[in-house]
């Protein structure tokens, strides 16, 4: 089953990480750039309903810090289970991230 999903622009601060985000989110110059001049990052940063960041963490934190308040995100309509998924295999590279949805599942 795919999930819904919708563009739609957020403030900035109603946006968190997933609860078993542990990576660094040190955004790029250039995405910062980007923001300050484009007013986005380019690409939509993936969301649940209530604000919970899926994929674009970085995005996210490079808009902050070119000032913006609001972003364009992807809010997808997702269970807990394809959140996880989601947030799996857009972070598949990071082996802390790996471990807690591992013991999230176990758990």
């Amino acid at each position: 089953m795919k999930p819904g999903k919708r563009i739609e622009y957020r403030e900035l601060d109603e946006l968190q990480p997933h609860p078993v985000y542990t990576g660094g989110v040190t955004p790029k110059d250039g995405v910062v750039c980007d923001c300050h001049r484009n007013g986005s990052a380019g690409s939509y940063p993936v969301v649940r309903e209530d604000g919970t960041i899926l994929n674009g963490h970085k995005r996210v934190a490079a808009a902050e810090a070119a000032g913006l308040e609001r972003h364009p995100v992807e809010v997808v309509d997702v269970t807990d289970e394809q959140a996880r998924e989601l947030l799996a295999l857009s972070h598949r590279g990071e082996d802390a991230l790996k471990d807690a949805l591992k013991d999230t599942d176990e758990g």
